[in-house]
């Protein structure tokens, strides 16, 4: 069975343009049905791009936008985006994700922290780009089953356009593969 598509965030001013292998685009406000989000369409860095913000306080995992009529379960994402925390002054660190097999409110997800791309902490540089699947299988859940197999790091900066791919095949856990550098050990 096909499932819908949504983007994700937590904590952060995000702007995207997407593209999918099944050709399904998300390159206008139009094409996104938003959930605890505002979307704005915007210029951002010499880029046609939309902003994707939180309306309001939002938990975990409930604050997204959907590509309309986009249907996936394997195969690849392409993914140009950009990503910082809407009150740096806060200490936040945020996350940008790309959800996808979203199903009776589950799904899974890669999602990228900005901010830990070039942090002066190692640990937390590798933690910059990760997998999970909400509500069954979070970020604690991972760290704790399974330490740093789903987890690595990625160069990232702040605010600046980044390019990714994500292959997702059955049950396994997708690779992800920035354009600067590789996230997870098995990235095609």
């Amino acid at each position: 069975m096909k499932k819908p598509l949504m983007m994700s965030i937590c904590n952060l001013v995000f702007w995207v343009l997407v593209g999918f292998a099944s050709l399904a685009s998300a390159q206008t406000v139009g094409q996104l049905i938003p959930h605890k989000v505002k979307l704005e369409s915007v210029d951002y860095l010499g880029k046609r791009a939309v902003k994707i913000t939180e309306d309001g306080q939002v938990a975990n995992g409930e604050a997204y936008a959907i590509v309309k009529d986009a249907v996936f379960h394997n195969g690849a994402i392409e993914v140009e985006l950009a990503g910082r925390p809407a009150d740096p002054a806060s200490g936040s660190r945020g996350f940008i994700g790309i959800a996808f097999r979203l199903q009776n409110g589950k799904f899974e997800y890669i999602y990228l922290r900005p901010t830990n791309g070039r942090a002066d902490d190692q640990v937390r540089r590798n933690h910059s780009a990760q997998y999970s699947a909400y509500s069954n299988f979070s970020f604690a859940d991972a760290r704790q089953q399974a330490p740093e197999k789903y987890e690595s790091y990625v160069d990232l900066e702040p605010g600046v356009w980044t390019r990714y791919r994500i292959t997702a095949e059955g049950t396994k856990g997708p690779p992800v593969c920035p354009r600067r550098q590789p996230a997870l050990s098995d990235c095609e």
